[in-house]
């Protein structure tokens, strides 16, 4: 649920009290956490204390659902979780033999050739299995793919994490459609990639939080598809906790394009500028998120 303050000083003193009203629960989960281990989902509210944040770690979203936060400290969140992933999860392909015409320091076009292999391998084994739209988005990204690769300029952080997440949703799309009763699963691979193409062009004030929770969503395929590998008892409740973080991720995702979208309008209004990517060097390790926007919506339960 969406709650819409009527401006932004009601918003932060909603965000305040909310922070000073959970700090016990949000104490008490991390004692709890702490002896349960992997298998709880943190509270969204633990976001607003970076200290017990902290304790939690970083490696996996938060989702977006468990509680209510105001979105523009959500989207704070998602910028602070790009700037601690982004080294380990974008350059992940650049070193790999296979490639041997990427440049290693160009994550880039890594990303960009691996998404093109995925997407191809989805392409050939399975064409006959997809509607007619989920080809069309095959050939659209393969083609984006192709034009990236033999592009000389600098690439964009939104654009590099876009390649790696539709890359490990197309993987994990390969390996569901060999089995049976994953119609589910698939649809939600179908509609991340999707979301994750339409912001890859995006190059706005919001551009490390897009990356965020593109990046974010992928660690999680990439643990769906590790745990389809595997044959241990825990594994339901494992890939439960999976499925809940990439289900909740969808609608920011589908907020963040909105946000793209408006954005792209206002701009559109006042300048003849083409869209493209972003002239900005990726260079991970000095990426500074700034959450410029003064969004006063909070994400809350029903």
């Amino acid at each position: 649920m969406m709650l819409r303050p009527s401006n932004t000083a009601l918003a932060s003193d909603l965000g305040g009290l909310v922070a000073k009203n959970y700090r016990s629960d949000a104490l008490r989960w991390v004692e709890i956490a702490e002896e349960m281990g992997d298998t709880m989902i943190p509270p969204v509210y633990m976001i607003l204390h970076e200290d017990l944040l902290a304790k939690v770690g970083w490696t996996r979203l938060v989702p977006s659902e468990a509680g209510f936060v105001t979105w523009t400290d959500f989207k704070k969140y998602l910028g602070d979780y790009f700037n601690k992933n982004a080294g380990s999860t974008l350059c992940e392909y650049q070193l790999d033999p296979a490639r041997p015409a990427v440049a290693k320091n160009d994550a880039l076009r890594a990303a960009a050739s691996l998404c093109l292999e995925k997407e191809g391998m989805l392409f050939m084994d399975y064409l006959g299995d997809l509607a007619t739209d989920d080809v069309k988005l095959i050939i659209q990204i393969r083609d984006f793919a192709k034009e990236i690769i033999q592009s000389e300029g600098d690439g964009s952080v939104v654009a590099t994490a876009g390649f790696v997440c539709i890359a490990r949703e197309a993987e994990l799309m390969f390996n569901l459609l060999g089995l049976k009763n994953t119609t589910k699963m698939v649809a939600l691979s179908n509609k991340i990639r999707r979301s994750a193409f339409n912001l890859m062009l995006y190059k706005g004030s919001e551009s490390f939080a897009a990356a965020g929770a593109m990046v974010g969503i992928s660690q999680e395929a990439a643990l769906v598809l590790d745990l389809l590998s595997r044959t241990e008892r825990d594994l339901f409740l494992q890939y439960n906790i999976c499925d809940a973080i990439r289900n909740y991720t969808v609608p920011v995702l589908t907020m963040l394009e909105e946000e793209f979208a408006c954005e792209t309008d206002a701009a559109n209004d006042t300048s003849e500028e083409p869209m493209g990517v972003s002239n900005v060097n990726l260079k991970i390790e000095e990426s500074d998120c700034r959450s410029n926007l003064e969004d006063s919506s909070l994400i809350g339960e029903d």
